[in-house]
């Protein structure tokens, strides 16, 4: 039988209560070994320390950090200032990460929302001519022994690998033909490659630079 002195220890329903937290949480702290309670008692409490009030008062605000699991273990195991610091800094680089991708996505969906509206003042089954400057454009060549349906399996690679690069600019796809085949047939399974625009060499490799005619 254990013989403790339970004014010196908080059961699970009090520690949670303090940290609004949910007892579940405790029970999930404790099968990751994350926090176990000092002892439970004959009548299934489970009771917990001050040291261990204070190991939670750690964990729950690094969890409100979102700081995972593993690495509040590691902390736990070594409380260095140092190793401290490390966290945040490990934490910050994360986040900054997470914006800058953000970031990337609402550029994205500005410039397909300004392209949109650009199109929308265009006038469809018309020709029209525009000023285009250099810019980098991936191709993907297509052969006169292509069928239809292996023309639109080259589409479909070409659009993912498009898709990948959130950077890429929205819609400024297309094929390219020459004059006399866009004129005469109105054939695409004339056309020799795919194209789409892309915004930096560093991340498109095989991209090659020209100006649109």
């Amino acid at each position: 039988m254990i013989n403790k002195d339970k004014r010196k220890y908080f059961t699970a329903g009090e520690l949670a209560a303090i940290f609004n937290i949910s007892k579940q949480s405790l029970l999930y702290y404790d099968k990751v070994n994350l926090l176990s309670p000092d002892f439970v008692s004959e009548n299934g409490y489970r009771n917990y320390s001050i040291q261990q009030f204070l190991d939670l008062e750690i964990i729950v605000n690094l969890r409100a950090l979102d700081i995972s699991i593993a690495n509040i273990k590691k902390y736990l195991e070594d409380r260095s200032k140092e190793h401290f610091l490390q966290l945040l800094q490990e934490k910050t680089a994360e986040c900054q990460a997470i914006i800058h991708n953000n970031q990337e996505i609402c550029d994205t969906i500005e410039r397909i929302k300004e392209d949109m509206h650009v199109k929308e003042l265009n006038t469809c089954r018309h020709l029209t001519l525009s000023w285009q400057n250099d810019r980098l454009l991936r191709l993907t060549p297509l052969a006169e022994s292509d069928d239809g349906k292996s023309r639109i399996t080259k589409f479909a690679r070409h659009g993912q690998r498009r898709a990948h690069h959130k950077g890429a600019l929205p819609n400024h796809a297309g094929w390219v033909l020459d004059q006399e085949s866009f004129f005469k047939t109105h054939d695409f399974l004339h056309s020799q490659a795919y194209f789409s625009c892309v915004t930096s060499a560093t991340k498109h490799r095989q991209s090659i630079k020209m100006t649109l005619p």
